[in-house]
């Protein structure tokens, strides 16, 4: 099972978010297309609002099981342009949610409205990621409770 954790980056775009980071290395290091290079994790340091909750919070909750999200299939966002539009591109991941795992499978680059859409682009330099689920959980529960006042 692989081990996950979120850093601080600041590298890509002059913008500051968490990065995935499995087993010691970034998960975006493990993606290898052009298309993807400028992409940062759906946790960025400018925030938005939405129904009183942060952005920060409703993707949380995504990668917990918890709600739809606006892909097809429910796929979760990982990576996302720093302006934070899903139309210019997103790694997307499918979850699945068992009782002892949560697995991100199926990574593609997408774009969520469909007169942008290209087909998908399936990214094969990561098969999955197998993660323990109680400890995943503990990394993404803080942020449900994140409200912006």
């Amino acid at each position: 099972m692989e081990q996950i954790e979120l850093k601080p980056n600041w590298e890509r775009n002059q913008v500051a978010f968490l990065d995935f980071i499995v087993n010691g290395t970034s998960l975006h290091d493990q993606f290898d297309h052009p298309q993807v290079r400028d992409l940062c994790t759906v946790f960025l340091s400018n925030q938005y609002e939405f129904d009183g909750k942060s952005s920060a919070a409703i993707h949380a909750s995504w990668f917990l099981g918890y709600g739809e999200t606006p892909f097809p299939d429910d796929r979760i966002p990982l990576y996302i342009c720093s302006c934070g539009d899903f139309d210019c591109g997103t790694v997307t991941a499918y979850l699945t949610v068992n009782d002892g795992t949560i697995q991100w499978s199926e990574f593609r680059f997408e774009r969520l409205t469909e007169e942008l859409q290209d087909k998908p682009l399936e990214l094969t330099s990561v098969k999955q990621c197998v993660f323990e689920r109680n400890a995943y959980e503990k990394l993404f529960q803080p942020f449900l409770r994140k409200v912006i006042d």
